[in-house]
């Protein structure tokens, strides 16, 4: 993770589930992880996961039932138990 912040500059958006108080909380912890590896503040906007998928900023898009959207490769995945870098 040490490039992981600056990769967010100058601004991210967070993208979650409308109206989802578990994947709000996930998306403060992961943004508090990132933001302690980081001296300079990371400035984020909360948005839906479609906007943040669409748009043309960094972003952090929270989806703990798993990842269907095709057009994004992820740069970790599991499958079958097999983890893929």
């Amino acid at each position: 993770f040490n490039s992981l912040p600056q990769a967010l500059m100058p601004y991210a958006e967070v993208g979650i589930a409308p109206d989802n108080f578990v994947d709000t909380d996930r998306a403060v912890q992961i943004v508090l992880g990132l933001q302690r590896l980081s001296v300079v503040p990371l400035p984020t906007e909360v948005v839906s996961v479609q906007q943040a998928v669409e748009g043309d900023e960094p972003a952090i898009v929270v989806s703990p039932d798993g990842w269907t959207d095709t057009s994004i490769t992820l740069p970790v995945s599991s499958e079958d138990q097999t983890l893929t870098l």
